[in-house]
This record gives structure tokens, C-alpha cells and sequence, in this order.
């Protein structure tokens, strides 16, 4: 574990397995033959104090989005891509009880990545990191009717 302690990460686990989510994202690069992908954590809530938290300790952005409601509540929303992605993950990953298997996959995901910059991925490289990509989506689509660890 980095400088975060025990209880500090049982609390982000706690809070992430509520209000957070895990994504595979891909996108057509300027100059890349394919797909490039990413790994994403993030979680919303009304007030910024908890993702504030979360910011400090791993690192990431929070950013201010207006509700398309009524009342025009705004919600803030911390996100953390790649490598401090995934340290966040396996610092919370002894807590996690919802969200386990998807975080398991993410940082399978995320140790599978070539490096940046590298460029050439085999048909096999890029169909592995859209079978990746199609498993967390569907994790996050179909909700599972027990804890994921069970």
C-alpha cells in the first residue's frame, strides 16, 4: 500500500463500492492503427468532501456537472485514469465487496497494456483489449444479484 493507511482505504472502499465506477474506454488516436484504450475509476456525489479524499490520497480530477433536473443540483465527479487508476484499485481491492470482479479485471486489464507509445498491436492484442473492454461493460450494465465476491 502507498501512504494511505488500513482505515483510510476501508473507507474509500466502502464509499467507491456505493458511488463509484470502473470503465474500459477506447478511442481512435490521432496517428494509431486501431483502438487506443483506457482504464477509468471514478465516482460521483452532491458534495466534493469525500471525492476531495479521494483526489488527495490517488490523484485524479474533480469536476463540477449540472443536473438536468428541476432543482438544477450540481454533482461532482472525481476521476482517475490508468496507473493511478489502478493503484487506487489494488489499495482498496482487501475492502471492496460490490465492485471486486470489475476492479480484478481492470487492473488485469490495465497490466495487460503495451506501453505508451508503442505502436503495431497484433489482431490478437486488440481483440483481447476489446473482449476486456466488453466484459466490463457488460459488469456494469447487468447488475449482479449477490456481491460479486460471493
Amino acid at each position: 500500500m502507498t501512504t494511505v493507511d488500513r482505515a483510510m482505504a476501508a473507507y474509500a472502499a466502502g464509499f467507491f463500492d456505493g458511488e463509484g465506477h470502473i470503465t474500459i474506454a477506447s478511442k481512435t488516436a490521432v496517428g494509431a492503427r486501431g483502438l487506443c484504450y483506457t482504464m477509468r475509476v471514478g465516482a460521483s456525489q452532491n458534495s466534493p468532501r469525500p471525492l476531495n479524499f479521494l483526489q488527495g490520497n490517488w490523484g485524479g480530477s474533480i469536476s463540477a456537472v449540472k443536473r438536468k433536473t428541476a432543482a438544477g443540483n450540481t454533482t461532482y465527479v472525481w476521476t482517475c485514469c490508468s496507473k493511478q487508476a489502478a493503484q487506487f484499485l489494488r489499495d482498496v481491492m482487501p475492502y471492496l465487496k460490490v465492485k471486486r470482479h470489475r476492479a480484478l479485471l481492470a487492473l488485469r486489464f490495465q497490466s495487460t497494456l503495451f506501453n505508451p507509445g508503442t505502436t503495431g498491436h497484433t489482431a490478437k492484442y486488440r481483440e483481447l483489449m476489446a473482449l476486456m473492454k466488453g466484459e466490463m461493460n457488460h459488469l456494469n450494465t447487468h447488475k449482479p444479484l449477490r456481491l460479486e465476491h460471493a
